[in-house]
């Protein structure tokens, strides 16, 4: 997601980014560093302690001393590169600050906004849901006077200084914040995993034709926009629906069964009778037989036993819940399968239930049920 927002920032014009960077800052650096002289200029600005989004901010004054006005937008949201030019586009030129705003059914998830004749007149942190409402996207055009504001930004109740009060401060004192509208699916909050199935299903939607590199064999069948990448292969007897997309070196069937909204990765391998359905296996995942995933995003480096089920509807056919910080939470999902950690593995036969998650290297021995999440690293040798 990180790569194709700077990609879309850069096809709307912008030239320089300073990233921040904190967690897993050094192969946050590895892997844009691959992009080498294309696309925009790259600096990376170290967050020394994680005290919240004003904070992250305060660490780019250097970096943008003499800039009049810059953008900030969150790297770990969906952002289409229609919306990101839609709002560049809107703010060109403009002298007052701005935000994006989006619809939204579930604003407790994000800050709702009252605006009141194209213009911004509070943000209101996780409210109670109530309804559909207008959120904020967290896109922001704003203006060098807002770094005054921050010095003076105290912790929120949580501890954390947060760039949205630093914004309503700057409403109070009279500056201006215009409400840019994206449209529908041009962005997406990432909070919970399963917002990850979202974002990829509204990215894959964008998808009109088949392309690629890989081989497809005799006897295997192609419906719909599939993008094949180099060196993969699709085996006889597989059955691909798109919007789909394989990676570079995968191996699909034989007689597997790949459905629509489904990403696969590189040097995967869904192998024979195999069932793929509306999930994201991740690079070096295996799912070698006999197996069914559904809904369900697999981590890197991932191998599941011949058998093995991620069951993704509940019996009584209810929303799927799943377990976050000691607390269940809605997904607002009839169906949601299981969330892998990277290096999962698992025997023979075992099933896991909706909405569990398995932290990153946890080992499931064969023929285990799985109905609540693992740890990271644990190893599960009876029905939990």
């Amino acid at each position: 997601m990180l790569e194709r927002t700077i990609e879309g920032l850069a096809n709307a014009g912008i030239r320089e980014i300073a990233i921040l960077t904190y967690h897993k800052e050094e192969k946050i650096k590895e892997v844009l560093s691959t992009r080498g002289a294309r696309g925009p200029h790259i600096t990376f600005v170290h967050q020394e302690r994680l005290l919240g989004t004003a904070d992250a901010l305060r660490s780019c004054e250097k970096w943008l001393k003499g800039e009049s006005s810059f953008l900030v937008i969150h790297g770990d949201d969906y952002y289409s590169k229609r919306g990101i030019a839609k709002f560049l586009a809107a703010v060109d030129g403009l002298d007052d600050q701005a935000v994006a705003t989006a619809d939204s059914d579930d604003p407790s998830r994000f800050g709702s906004l009252e605006i009141d004749r194209g213009a911004v007149v509070s943000i209101h942190e996780k409210v109670t849901s109530n309804g559909p409402a207008k959120v904020n996207a967290a896109l922001y055009h704003l203006s060098s006077s807002i770094f005054r504001i921050l010095k003076s930004v105290r912790p929120s109740a949580r501890g954390e200084y947060e760039l949205t009060d630093a914004v309503n401060q700057s409403i109070r004192t009279g500056n201006s914040l215009r409400a840019i509208p994206l449209a529908k699916n041009d962005w997406h909050g990432v909070t919970y995993p399963w917002d990850l199935l979202i974002a990829n299903q509204i990215e894959l939607q964008n998808m009109n034709r088949s392309r690629g590199k890989g081989g497809v064999e005799r006897g295997a069948s192609i419906a719909g926009p599939v993008a094949i990448g180099k060196g993969a292969t699709i085996k006889s007897g597989s059955y691909i629906e798109g919007p789909a997309v394989i990676g570079e070196n995968s191996l699909i069937g034989p007689n597997s069964y790949i459905r629509p909204f489904t990403s696969i990765g590189s040097n995967c391998k869904v192998g024979a009778g195999c069932e793929v359905k509306a999930s994201i296996l991740m690079n070096n995942s295996h799912v070698p037989h006999l197996s069914y995933v559904g809904d369900s995003i697999l981590g890197e480096g991932c191998s599941l036993g011949a058998g093995t089920i991620t069951a993704n509807l509940r019996f009584d056919d209810s929303s799927v819940l799943s377990m976050v910080r000691g607390e269940l939470v809605n997904s607002r999902r009839r169906k949601l399968g299981a969330i892998l950690g990277d290096g999962v593995r698992t025997g023979i036969n075992v099933s896991i239930f909706p909405g569990v998650k398995l932290g990153a290297g946890a080992r499931i021995w064969p023929g285990v049920s799985v109905r609540r999440d693992v740890p990271r690293g644990a190893t599960v040798r009876e029905n939990a």
